[in-house]
């Protein structure tokens, strides 16, 4: 299983992207795709939609080991930036867990000090 990426019926929803901790894989998220991608079947509100993009964090999970170092927090960062603005992204949402959440904080943190209001 390589990066999961699934848009919501919604037009209006927000992307979010997910990523996990160690040890773990994005296969932990797949259980929340239904609920935050079609929150009316799951008796929600079609407004609390998201379109779900949930990478494997490299060397972790289901993804290969890097052919080459320097895969750093910031790197990382970086990397998960780059695919959503080529799936059309200019704004996103962010949540991670154990190291997932440093990858995110670094989202953030990223897109603060640039200036860029991408991720939220």
């Amino acid at each position: 299983m390589g990066d999961v990426h699934v848009r919501s019926k919604n037009p209006d929803a927000l992307p979010l992207i997910l990523t996990h901790g160690w040890p773990s894989s994005n296969a932990d998220f797949l259980i929340l795709i239904g609920p935050l991608t079609d929150p009316v079947a799951h008796r929600g509100d079609a407004a609390d939609s998201f379109d779900v993009v949930v990478p494997s964090l490299p060397g972790f999970g289901f993804s290969g080991k890097p052919t080459e170092t320097g895969w750093n927090v910031g790197r990382i960062a970086s990397a998960w930036a780059e695919p959503m603005k080529r799936l059309g992204y200019s704004r996103w949402a962010a949540q991670g867990s154990d190291w997932g959440a440093v990858v995110t904080t670094e989202l953030g943190v990223a897109s603060s000090m640039t200036g860029d209001s991408t991720c939220r």
